[in-house]
């Protein structure tokens, strides 16, 4: 059965229905033509299964180089995977029910701050005219109606990239990581196993199948820092 058939009953995340006409749409559309029959009916699966819509942009199929030799004698082919973006991510987070916010903020030598992950609390302090030090990290925090705060803590040296955007805002894009994680500890049926295109190794991708999301955080999500004086990040519970 090809994932035209497989998808037809369904509904997208904004109610409309994985018909033939809509997943012909998607295929022509969103992914690249040398897709495989199988790639595609699983770039379908995993759209139903986390609830991003590849039309609005909150997920890609990307070209990912895989080595399927070995060290000594490598052999580079090109696969097609889905990929979600941040911010389809965070879209999708505000469609649950019992989504109340997230929280995040890259963190410097110098700042003051307390991570509680049994309590699911942050406390972070810093003057943003008197910041100094280097660029250590970022956190996250996810808080879900009746459960406890989901709170994540990404090192800054774990995660950087010797990409041109990466050394450009590492700040921003630290950030971002520590958001999608968050989400994804908070959320593992919709969102385990997936990652976006700032957390995976550079070398993975095709230069010439790329889509970038822009670099900055935009809409009603909060990223802390950006107004002066101490902060308290915290929700409350």
């Amino acid at each position: 059965m090809d994932a035209n058939v497989k998808a037809e009953g369904t509904t997208s995340p904004q109610g409309a229905a994985w018909n033939r006409e809509r997943v012909d749409l998607v295929k022509r559309t969103i992914c690249p033509r040398g897709i495989s029959e199988d790639e595609f009916a699983l770039f379908i699966e995993q759209c139903k299964r986390s609830g991003l819509d590849p039309l609005l942009k909150e997920a890609f199929c990307v070209a990912r180089r895989q080595n399927v030799g070995n060290r000594e004698r490598p052999n580079w082919v090109t696969k097609y995977e889905f990929q979600p973006s941040e911010a389809g991510m965070l879209a999708r987070a505000e469609r649950f029910p019992d989504f109340k916010g997230i929280q995040a903020s890259a963190v410097f030598a110098e700042d003051e701050i307390v991570v509680d992950q049994g309590k699911g609390e942050v406390v972070h302090r810093f003057n943003p005219a008197k910041r100094k030090g280097a660029l250590v990290g970022a956190w996250s925090r996810v808080v879900r109606e009746g459960k406890l705060p989901v709170v994540v803590w990404l090192d800054f040296s774990g995660y950087v990239q010797q990409t041109p955007l990466w050394a450009k805002i590492p700040t921003t894009m630290i950030e971002k990581c520590a958001r999608v994680a968050a989400l994804r500890k908070a959320y593992p049926e919709a969102f385990g196993g997936l990652y976006v295109r700032e957390e995976m190794p550079a070398e993975e991708y095709d230069a010439h199948a790329s889509h970038d999301e822009p670099a900055t955080a935009s809409g009603a999500y909060e990223v802390l820092g950006s107004k002066p004086g101490p902060m308290k990040a915290s929700f409350p519970t």
